[in-house]
């Protein structure tokens, strides 16, 4: 939900107003405090289960893949006919999904008449691939894609990372922006401790390394005694506690480790970077072949240096912008841990504040293309 704010208020800078729409299920106190008008019928509960079967629009239903495709058009058909939208508005989809470039489709003729506002795409590739019942959900959204193109609408697409970009690009033989994630939080003062306390922010999953940071962390010990390096971590939902009982004994049992709850808030997690001198992000090459980061997003904003693994969409962004270090190997990352101490205060500083100015410029700039 932070992110929607990030994304109004970065958009108020080339629109006279930005409004937010999101499943009619959400939370009112979320939907609240986050300006979120509840419009959508919720496509995806066989892929995120978060309502109950009463709940569930499409529960029971004999051809679930074709029942949501028709939902989300007839969503997106009301949506234009109460917003009216015209030439100089645009209907952005800051990740984009899988049934919604369905909905796109079944409205074309409509959108046409509508003045032809923008269409503003972005892939960030993970709810464009959400689609059980389809061998390459992908290249559905895809295909869906070429079609509003080929049908003269104005889509304007644009991707999280570059490596994203570029595949899109090639695919789609369109121009495709790059747009990494938004955060406008400030800089923040180093921490005055006799120690280096390194965070892995954010939930606990095991394409984000979850079950590599007892490796880390023991390492890191067995060379640290004096616990001059010490850890922060969040953990695994309560449904999957249960199953994982061991492997968080052995976190919990290691010296100068702290273990968070799975969820925490926006003040709490502000509060953890305050702390923090290094950020680590040991994910998994597979599943971010293509995928951003947030925390990375979060740690540039906030002025913390990252560590993290080859392989990842990501790690270019950590190399281009000198937002940190990109090992190859898991035993390289215990290697940096314990020789980030030596790195002085003056020069982190200089390093954050130098990593920060060239993300938001590139930030700014790619964005400002994107909706022009």
């Amino acid at each position: 939900m932070a992110a929607l704010k990030n994304y109004r208020h970065h958009f108020s800078s080339y629109f006279d107003d930005a409004l937010c729409f999101g499943a009619k299920y959400l939370n009112d106190s979320v939907a609240h405090d986050s300006n979120i008008k509840k419009f959508f019928r919720f496509y995806y509960n066989d892929y995120i289960p978060v309502l109950a079967a009463e709940e569930d629009d499409f529960a029971g239903v004999a051809d679930p893949c074709d029942a949501r495709r028709r939902a989300a058009g007839a969503d997106l058909e009301a949506l234009i006919v109460s917003l009216a939208p015209g030439p100089d508005d645009a209907i952005c989809f800051p990740s984009v999904d899988f049934y919604s470039l369905e909905g796109l489709v079944q409205n074309i003729e409509a959108l046409k008449r509508a003045g032809n506002p923008k269409i503003m795409l972005r892939f960030i590739g993970v709810m464009e691939n959400a689609a059980h019942g389809f061998a390459d959900p992908l290249c559905v959204a895809l295909a869906n894609v070429r079609i509003l193109i080929a049908n003269g609408l104005n889509v304007r697409l644009s991707a999280e990372t570059p490596r994203y970009a570029e595949m899109l690009a090639v695919a789609l033989d369109a121009e495709v922006v790059v747009t990494p994630s938004i955060e406008h939080g400030s800089i923040l003062p180093l921490p005055r401790h006799d120690f280096i306390h390194v965070i892995c922010p954010g939930s606990a999953r095991a394409d984000k390394g979850f079950f590599d940071l007892e490796s880390i962390f023991s390492h890191v010990r067995q060379r640290d005694p004096d616990l001059r390096v010490r850890f922060t971590t969040q953990v695994l939902p309560d449904k999957d506690i249960v199953h994982q009982q061991v492997y968080h004994a052995k976190l919990y049992a290691l010296p100068g480790v702290t273990v968070l709850p799975t969820s925490v808030s926006a003040e709490e997690m502000a509060g953890l970077y305050a702390s923090c001198d290094l950020v680590l992000l040991p994910y998994e090459k597979e599943t971010y072949q293509f995928r951003g980061s947030a925390v990375l997003a979060e740690a540039v904003a906030y002025g913390r240096p990252v560590l993290t693994l080859e392989g990842t969409a990501f790690a270019d962004q950590v190399r281009f912008f000198s937002i940190g270090d990109v090992l190859a190997s898991r035993s390289e990352l215990v290697e940096a841990i314990l020789s980030f101490g030596a790195t002085s205060r003056a020069t982190r500083v200089a390093r954050a504040r130098h990593a920060r100015r060239r993300y938001l410029s590139d930030l700014t700039s790619n964005y400002r293309g994107w909706v022009n």
